[in-house]
């Protein structure tokens, strides 16, 4: 008798283990399923993404960067070109205009970095040389956008990460704007980071902060970075002033916010450590010819 009760034992424990793999992965199918019924066809504009997530894993962020208190004066010249729109759709403004860039013209400058030995380097690296003394590629060069357009996504990686290239840049994000009309999504800027890419703030409402009062500025700085962090399950250590606006008390209310670089309009392309709450950028306008981009990047 005691046999054929071991062998129904046994039969239970086995119906019971199909059942929960049935449990646990027919839901996961279904929503697998639907979501490739009711989904859209990708266009071909965002079928290279998914690809590139697939081939590029950057290690995860680990531990926290920090600048000591004391540092010696240090110079690097690095380029730091600052974009915004990257699109073919017709600029609504002169003002617009003046900042947005074709796909083709920005295809056209990357591959002129990279037929020129220019090595685009991440946020972390150039504050390793300002504040560390960390050595920089012979040309290096740093590439940021303001505001966070969906370009990122639908132009702008396509032409940074290719068979050829892996060009690392910085997104500036207006935290008020995740997920609005021609803005970044929280998967947008996933995306974005596992293809190398870094995140930065441009504050919650891209406010004039020389026209606003303490406390405004203080909410600005500081609950952009926070929703980031927790979007992005990582410190934000990269700000970027909105109109290029600053002063003395806006820099020390980033500084207070825990930023480690923080970026200007202001034009220049060597970098010193007691600014690096006040770094200089090349405004690279639409319309302009690969002649006056190239003396930029060569001479500021």
């Amino acid at each position: 008798m005691g046999r054929p009760r071991d062998l129904l034992a046994a039969a239970v424990v086995s119906l019971i283990g199909c059942l929960l793999v049935i449990w646990f992965t027919a839901p996961q199918s279904r929503a697998v399923a639907h979501t490739a019924r009711s989904r859209p066809a990708a266009s071909a504009v965002h079928a290279p993404v998914r690809a590139l997530m697939v081939r590029i894993r950057p290690p995860a962020f680990t531990g926290r960067l920090t600048v000591p208190r004391t540092l010696p004066d240090h110079f690097v010249r690095v380029p730091i070109l600052m974009y915004h729109r990257v699109t073919d759709q017709h600029a609504p403004s002169a003002a617009a205009e003046e900042f947005t860039i074709t796909p083709a013209q920005f295809a056209a400058e990357m591959d002129w970095l990279q037929q020129n030995g220019y090595t685009p380097i991440r946020e972390a690296a150039l504050l390793g040389a300002l504040v560390g003394g960390a050595p920089l590629p012979a040309h290096p060069v740093l590439i940021t956008f303001d505001d966070g357009y969906v370009d990122g996504v639908r132009a702008i990686l396509h032409t940074l990460v290719t068979k050829t290239r892996r060009f690392p840049a910085t997104f500036f994000v207006i935290t008020g704007r995740i997920g609005r009309a021609d803005f970044l999504s929280w998967r947008d800027l996933g995306i974005l980071e596992r293809n190398g890419m870094d995140i930065g703030s441009h504050t919650v409402h891209h406010t004039h902060l020389t026209q606003v009062g303490p406390a405004r500025v203080r909410f600005e700085v500081t609950d952009s970075a926070q929703t980031l962090s927790r979007g992005l399950h990582h410190p934000i250590y990269w700000f970027s002033y909105p109109f290029g606006n600053l002063d003395p008390a806006i820099t020390a209310a980033v500084n207070k916010a825990g930023y480690l670089l923080a970026f200007t309009t202001q034009p220049g392309t060597w970098l010193s450590t007691t600014q690096r709450l006040t770094l200089p950028r090349i405004i690279v306008a639409g319309n302009e010819p690969i002649s006056q981009f190239a003396y930029s990047v060569q001479y500021g």
